[in-house]
């Protein structure tokens, strides 16, 4: 995890994660639900104590009213530095906390391995043009940017089945969830060759190697809290202030 070209020291990473994240607070509308915001934050700091990266990344998570863009998987947002932003999308569509846990242990997966500091480091060595910094399947970008990025999302794929195994769930809980949410053969419409996501088909297949070498004792697909936070979020918007 993390290896390959990234010229940048963690307090850059860090400095550069905090202006996104004030950016990207100004575009979004938080959910203000306490409740919601204290469940994402519990199961995303048991994931983040399972992260093979950087122990000294503090993982942040917040909840927010929708998908910035057109995001079939409803993959969170990932930040350097540690901030991971949450679409409340994301908690309606799973149907347990195992399957919302994987997408969780993806996103903390794209920060332990610095992925959006290994794409500006490809960027400034002028492998790659336009290349995003973010990891929240949306809009289409190049068609070398997009390469990269598929290869990033396997990657991210293949240790959140690990993150997850750790943590106490289930793994097969995130096969499960993409093969019903991600849409194929072409996310969006977009062409395959400009899509930042793996062709549904062949990302089942791969994260089914995965869990097969993960050899993991069947878990209890255990719902924790996640009905009474859905429940919530389905509530009209004041019963949430």
């Amino acid at each position: 995890m993390g290896r390959g070209v990234d010229f940048y020291s963690l307090a850059k990473e860090q400095s550069l994660g905090d202006r996104m994240a004030e950016d990207l607070n100004r575009q979004t509308i938080g959910v203000e639900s306490s409740a919601v915001q204290k469940y994402v934050a519990h199961v995303g700091q048991r994931i983040a104590a399972q992260s093979p990266g950087d122990p000294a990344v503090r993982y942040r998570f917040t909840v927010i009213t929708e998908d910035r863009g057109e995001n079939p998987t409803h993959e969170p947002i990932a930040l350097p530095g540690g901030y991971v932003y949450v679409s409340e999308n994301l908690i309606l569509a799973a149907q347990d906390e195992s399957e919302f846990a994987g997408m969780i242990a993806h996103a903390v997966a794209h920060i332990a391995a610095r992925h959006g500091m290994r794409m500006a480091a490809h960027a400034e060595l002028g492998n790659l043009a336009n290349v995003p910094v973010v990891f929240a399947n949306g809009d289409a970008v190049t068609a070398a940017a997009a390469a990269f990025q598929r290869g990033f999302e396997s990657e991210a794929d293949a240790e959140a089945l690990q993150i997850m195994a750790r943590a106490g769930y289930d793994p097969r809980a995130l096969i499960q969830y993409i093969a019903r949410i991600q849409p194929g053969p072409q996310p969006n419409g977009v062409p395959k060759v400009a899509s930042p996501l793996p062709a549904r088909e062949a990302r089942l297949r791969d994260l089914e190697k995965v869990v097969a070498d993960i050899h993991a004792a069947a878990l209890d697909r255990d719902p924790g809290d996640l009905k009474n936070i859905q429940d919530l979020l389905r509530r009209p918007a004041p019963s949430l202030r």
